[in-house]
C-alpha cells in the first residue's frame, strides 16, 4: 500500500496493484491495527473487468493507505473479517456486478 496525507494527489499509476490474497490481507491487517476503511470501491476497466480500490484512514497519524486489485466476476469478501467493508461491498456489487 502507498501512504499519503489527506488532501494530496497521486497518479492512478502510482497506486500499488496487489494480488487478491495480498489485498485482502492488507486491508484486514490494517483495520485490526486501528485503520478505518474510509473507502472501498470498484472502477469498471475499459478492456473489461473491475479494479477495486481501498482507502484506509490512519486517524491518529493523519494519513491514508491506498491499494488496488483486479477483480473478475467475484472476489473473496472482506466483510467476515472486516465488518467495515459490508456497505462498500454491497455498493460494489450494485454498481459493477462483481460478487463478493
Amino acid at each position: 500500500m502507498i501512504r499519503i496525507y489527506n488532501a494530496t494527489t497521486i497518479a492512478l499509476a502510482d497506486v500499488p496493484l496487489l494480488k487478491m490474497e495480498e489485498f485482502g490481507s492488507a486491508v484486514i491487517t490494517a483495520t485490526l491495527r486501528g485503520a478505518r476503511l474510509a473507502s472501498f470501491f470498484g472502477v469498471v476497466q475499459g478492456g473489461g473487468g473491475v479494479k477495486l480500490f481501498s482507502v484506509l484512514a490512519w486517524d491518529q497519524a493523519g494519513d491514508l493507505s491506498i491499494a488496488s486489485v483486479n477483480a473478475a466476476d467475484s472476489y473473496p469478501s472482506l466483510t467476515p473479517d472486516c465488518p467495515q467493508a459490508h456497505w462498500f461491498e454491497r455498493e460494489i456489487f450494485e454498481q459493477t456486478g462483481v460478487v463478493p
